[in-house]
């Protein structure tokens, strides 16, 4: 998947702007501090993401609009994203829910890994990055480079700290093995923070970008001079003036592009017909899926059971087990052919994208667990995990059907227009004699 225009309107330092993109290659966006770059690299993950990746300005010149067109093969879609104030000078923002950007929600919260931005907030740690499996993934040309060595040596050393140019390059190439894994590819936006390298470790990362780039697309923001080298991309220059009025909206740069700090379950293999070793609770949820539907049997609750736990109250991660029987907790797994793995991420993303008060993709996380038969994976047969944090608020979530659940030790519950009535009334702290 690729980007291939953007449209700005009082977003950020733009006050009308246009910006067109190639597909399969390195787009270099240059320009000196404060011309925008990150604004406008910004603007593609807002368009996505929508209000989390936003940072609004009371009394700004709005509206504010971002227009982002997408492409995968034959499809292409535009995303709008539109912010305007209201008469309680509240600022309203809403944004179409395109297929593409389902599939990008998804990704983007998936076991795969992929970011969309890097280099702005904190970087992966050599720790977290499996170099057995980066080695086979690499083409020999960039394992031949002398620098590779020098990492991979490094990285052995559990003592070793690293500079922040160090952890970079394990963020990249984190970012290479996670799209070169994934079926439905990201574009990479790599803000300028990582141009800081040296003209041999330059040597070594621009291949590892253009590697990424014959995949899908490459932002490389960066300052001007004359070693930037478009290659089969090309050059944006900005040159934005100042505005002497503040845009309504802008991208907030603080936003953490990275999946949320939602802990994984730890197990060493997820083998079939094994025990799973915890119990049912409120906070972890078990269900076989029965039948020959089972992206359906998915569908039709996977919202019911967000909402559930996200009303708990309490600070609490709650996690959704298909794939494993809640009689005897045996792990039964999941059948999902390959294309029903990214359709599976689509249709939850997008269930739980219809969840009010909206909740953003950094808020849940989605895995895919291979079961085995204690040696080598099962064709096709998966444990799948949904996790999401409960959140402490007075007000109530609701399902896109505008139902309101909360999860009991026996499962979920509806809860009727008088149950309502009494949670709201207990949470709110209102004496009910009044």
């Amino acid at each position: 998947m690729y980007f291939t225009k953007i449209s700005l309107k009082n977003f950020g330092p733009f006050a009308d702007a246009e910006f067109h993109f190639k597909p399969h290659a390195i787009n270099w966006i240059v320009g000196n501090n404060g011309s925008g770059k990150t604004q406008m690299a910004g603007a593609m993950l807002a368009a996505i993401v929508g209000s989390p990746a936003l940072s609004l300005t009371a009394g700004g010149i709005g509206p504010s609009s971002v227009a982002l067109v997408m492409e995968d093969g034959a499809i292409s879609e535009t995303v709008c994203l539109h912010i305007a104030a209201s008469l309680h000078g509240k600022s309203e923002v809403s944004k179409t829910a395109e297929p593409l950007a389902l599939q990008a929600l998804a990704a983007m919260s998936g076991t795969e890994n992929q970011r969309l931005m890097i280099g702005h907030m904190r970087q992966t740690d050599f720790g977290s990055l499996d170099f057995r499996e980066v080695e086979n993934l690499l083409p020999d040309a960039i394992k031949d480079h002398p620098l590779w060595a020098d990492v991979r040596l490094k990285s052995n050393h559990a003592s070793y700290a690293g500079s922040s140019i160090a952890h970079s390059a394990a963020e990249l190439i984190g970012q290479f093995a996670a799209r070169r894994r994934a079926r439905f590819k990201l574009p990479l936006i790599v803000d300028e923070v990582l141009w800081r390298w040296s003209s041999d470790e330059r040597e070594f990362f621009i291949p590892v970008l253009d590697e990424i780039a014959r995949d899908s697309q490459v932002f490389l923001l960066c300052p001007g001079g004359d070693d930037v080298r478009a290659g089969a991309g090309s050059v944006t220059q900005l040159s934005v003036a100042r505005r002497e009025a503040t845009s309504l909206a802008a991208f907030n740069s603080w936003y953490d592009t990275r999946k949320p700090n939602l802990r994984s379950v730890r197990q060493a293999k997820w083998v079939h017909g094994t025990q799973y070793p915890a119990q049912e609770n409120r906070s972890c949820e078990f269900k076989e899926v029965k039948g020959n539907n089972p992206l359906g049997a998915i569908k039709g609750v996977v919202d019911q059971y967000a909402v559930a736990f996200m009303n708990a109250g309490t600070a609490q991660e709650g996690a959704i087990f298909w794939g494993i029987r809640d009689s005897d907790r045996s792990i039964v797994g999941v059948q999902l052919r390959p294309q029903d793995c990214d359709e599976l991420r689509r249709i939850v993303t997008e269930r739980l994208h219809q969840i009010v008060p909206p909740i953003a993709p950094s808020t849940y996380r989605i895995d895919l667990h291979p079961v085995s038969n204690g040696s080598t994976p099962i064709n096709d047969l998966f444990v799948v995990e949904i996790r999401v944090p409960s959140v402490r608020r007075t007000l109530l979530f609701a399902t896109g059907g505008q139902e309101v659940y909360i999860k009991t030790d026996a499962g979920k519950r509806k809860l009727s227009p008088i149950e309502l009535q009494q949670e709201l009334i207990q949470r709110l702290g209102i004496d009910p004699v009044l």
